[in-house]
């Protein structure tokens, strides 16, 4: 899905097919860096050394003038290598490279960056290898230009959830306020997840938890819709039962909310009772007193399948 994955994909699995050891090194978006990876048979310390190469210094490295320059690199000896790059001398030495190879990859009709592939055989590579080389290196650049697309929405719909988003204050009368958000999947952290907490006219707090099925900009989009409209149900007076019911009338017009979850909550203060009811969400825990419990009443349908009244316990 992210371009990362893809060059761990092909150091891993791609360049073994071809060379001895190799690289994978990708422009930065902002086009100031290479950043690379290598196999793993590749020394760590070199590895490490040029795992963020700056683009003025790119020159220095075979695979850098091949994602820079957009053309084919051939060295077919250690003393070439030293006299073309002799600033990687010491680390063609430590992983002894005899000869290598480097070549573009392009998508969108613009170098992206490049795959280096290294021999510990001294000669030309043959035309064979080349062919091969070049047809992984056009098959990487399909795959990273979808995954660039994808990284671009991710950001797009990172930044829209950011901004949907309330603002939770850490104290409202009677109150004390905190939220937590953690993703379950590692580069999922954008989507339909959302909460919010605000002091309504009655001194209540209302707080709340949902969740839009998915992980992109579609399910963002519905989140922020649902999200604005639950404060504006919850402030005009409707009790969680009501407020869930109000959101299930608003579903077939809101797109994107197919699969929506929702834990609303009423707190008094002034009484120390929370009411509540879900729909289709996880279960409050309620801990009080040094023991925890889960609210397991007033759970009824998803957003949009309940049929009739639903229920919120108290």
């Amino acid at each position: 899905m992210t371009s990362e994955q893809i060059a761990g994909v092909l150091t891993r699995q791609g360049l073994s097919l071809v060379a001895d050891h190799g690289v994978v090194a990708l422009l930065a978006p902002d086009g100031s860096h290479l950043l690379t990876q290598a196999t793993g048979d590749f020394p760590v310390t070199i590895a490490q050394a040029y795992a963020c190469i700056p683009i003025a210094q790119a020159d220095e490295t075979p695979v850098g003038q091949a994602a820079v320059h957009g053309q084919r690199i051939m060295m077919a000896s250690a003393e070439e290598i030293a006299t073309r790059c002799p600033l990687v001398a010491a680390s063609r030495a430590l992983t002894g490279t005899s000869s290598l190879l480097a070549v573009p990859v392009r998508a969108a009709g613009r170098t992206i960056g490049a795959l280096g592939f290294g021999f510990r055989a001294t000669g030309p590579v043959s035309a064979e290898i080349v062919l091969v080389a070049e047809t992984l290196a056009e098959l990487a650049g399909q795959a990273l230009e979808r995954a660039r697309r994808y990284e671009d929405e991710h950001a797009v719909a990172h930044q829209l959830q950011q901004a949907l988003l309330p603002k939770v204050p850490a104290e409202l009368p009677g109150a004390g306020i905190g939220v937590c958000y953690r993703p379950a999947d590692r580069g999922r952290d954008v989507g339909g997840d959302w909460y919010d907490a605000f002091e309504l006219p009655t001194g209540r707090i209302g707080f709340a938890a949902g969740d839009v099925v998915g992980h992109d900009l579609k399910a963002a989009v519905a989140m922020g819709r649902l999200q604005q409209l639950l404060r504006y149900v919850a402030v005009g007076g409707s009790r969680p039962a009501k407020v869930l019911q109000a959101l299930d009338e608003a579903c077939p017009a809101v797109t994107g909310t197919d699969f929506a979850t929702l834990g609303y909550a009423e707190y008094d203060p002034a009484e120390a009772v929370i009411t509540y009811a879900c729909a289709g969400h996880p279960p409050p825990l309620l801990v009080a007193d040094g023991r925890a419990t889960y609210l397991n009443e007033g759970r009824s349908a998803p957003l949009g399948f309940q049929d009739g009244p639903r229920s919120e316990p108290g």
